[in-house]
């Protein structure tokens, strides 16, 4: 069973490839509940929150970062709790999938007239 940083440098990569996108881990001594990965694409501001495969839940801990991840929802962000190995494929086909239809939108974008 791999730690949940040892899956976050695994994942970085993979996310930098998004179209249109940003990404940046928090310091670990950040805020009590903030995602582990924090990012952007097209425009959209993304949380994940990354669990390992088999890891015992510390609820007291993940109902504050659930609470996080339904805050940022809530406004208007895209938030993913408990992004696990198996899960992380689909989430970043997601993510590549929005990176591209928002630059598609941005290309396709009317220019102003002189």
């Amino acid at each position: 069973m791999q730690s949940e940083k040892a899956f976050s440098k695994k994942v970085i990569p993979r996310l930098k490839q998004v179209p249109n996108s940003f990404w940046f881990v928090p310091p670990t001594r950040s805020r009590r509940g903030i995602p582990d990965i924090i990012g952007c694409v097209g425009g959209q501001f993304v949380a994940i929150e990354l669990k390992r495969s088999g890891a015992r839940p510390d609820k007291k801990r993940e109902t504050l970062q659930e609470w996080v991840c339904n805050a940022i929802k809530d406004a208007g962000g895209l938030a993913f709790f408990r992004a696990t190995p198996e899960t992380i494929d689909q989430i970043i086909e997601h993510l590549i999938m929005l990176g591209e239809e928002k630059c598609q939108k941005v290309l396709k974008k009317p220019k102003k007239p002189s």
